[in-house]
């Protein structure tokens, strides 16, 4: 079981729960199994975070036989994985968090900062300790809106990179049915090579890439399809500017079972409240029945005008 730096054992996860800011992040060169390593540390901060356990975030440490059952590394000895786990590292360094601001009229912002800064693997203990930068807490912790969620055995499953990264930004709109994005954005995203990426060259980055990603999304993600958004400029042939993805509307897993429960209880109590708080309008018939009889009421206990004028008649004679 993976620990936090005071030895405490962590739950497993279940799901994968972060900032939409992360899934901006480019894998320069990575492979399947790279990204599952990346994305099993960060999702183990944020599902103890969920599930009110550590608040100590400086490390987390893995042992081997738990990273090989997370990320799909194939059995070798302490010393081989070690030396494999630093070759992952080298390349996770590079994979940094970039912000850019650029508005007209605004003053210029940029920042860059790895999310996990330092790690440690032991071949005689057999662990990995993972350094965790502060800055990156607030896409990974206290998340209440803004997020992406998605269950982290079917993104293990993946065996292609491409379809990775793809399942994580179609998990980021389940309400919305359909996300565009800007071509050269997305080859960024998925890391395709640049021999792909060129108008002459883009049926080979459809074909070989994209095709493929969507075939294996097609399990998880009813309807999934997608279509080529092109813009013609002057007398030229249309260009390619933009992929749209469609597909079927769906609900983000639940973190628990327990607390899908939980949200069915709550939902049948507030239906129950509303029921029962209800006031059924009186019908209008009935109003008007009733200020009849007060009209009537109030006419027989108002004085008779005509009897009291032939009294005072009366007593002038």
């Amino acid at each position: 079981m993976a620990t936090d730096i005071n030895g405490k054992e962590l739950k497993h996860n279940d799901l994968a729960i972060y900032g939409n800011k992360l899934n901006e992040m480019t894998f320069p060169k990575f492979s399947s199994i790279e990204m599952n390593l990346f994305w099993a540390v960060a999702s183990q901060i944020s599902n103890q975070d969920r599930r009110g356990g550590i608040y100590d975030y400086q490390e987390i440490t893995f042992t081997f036989k738990e990273l090989a059952k997370l990320t799909g590394l194939k059995s070798r000895s302490a010393n081989r994985l070690a030396k494999y786990l630093k070759e992952i590292m080298d390349k996770l360094d590079k994979a940094a968090l970039i912000s850019e601001t650029d508005v007209k009229g605004q003053p210029y912002k940029f920042y860059k900062f790895n999310i996990f800064p330092g790690f440690e693997a032991d071949a005689e203990t057999k662990k990995l300790t993972v350094q965790i930068n502060p800055k990156a807490l607030p896409y990974l912790t206290k998340l209440t809106e803004n997020f992406t969620v998605y269950d982290l055995e079917k993104f293990f499953g993946l065996k292609s990179k491409y379809s990775k990264t793809l399942y994580r930004i179609i998990s980021q709109y389940p309400k919305f049915g359909w996300v565009t994005q800007d071509r050269e954005k997305l080859c960024e995203l998925l890391g395709v090579p640049k021999s792909y990426r060129s108008s002459k060259h883009f049926n080979l980055f459809t074909s070989r890439i994209l095709d493929p990603a969507v075939e294996e999304l097609k399990p998880i993600f009813k309807g999934l399809k997608y279509e080529l958004i092109t813009e013609k400029k002057g007398k030229g042939r249309p260009t390619i500017t933009a992929i749209k993805f469609t597909f079927q509307r769906f609900k983000p897993p639940y973190t628990s079972l327990t607390q899908k429960k939980e949200l069915k209880e709550k939902d049948a109590d507030a239906k129950n409240y509303n029921d029962s708080s209800k006031i059924s309008k009186p019908k209008i018939k009935s109003d008007r029945k009733k200020k009849s009889n007060n009209k009537n009421n109030k006419s027989q206990n108002k004085p008779n005008e005509s009897n009291g004028l032939n009294l005072l008649q009366d007593f002038m004679k």
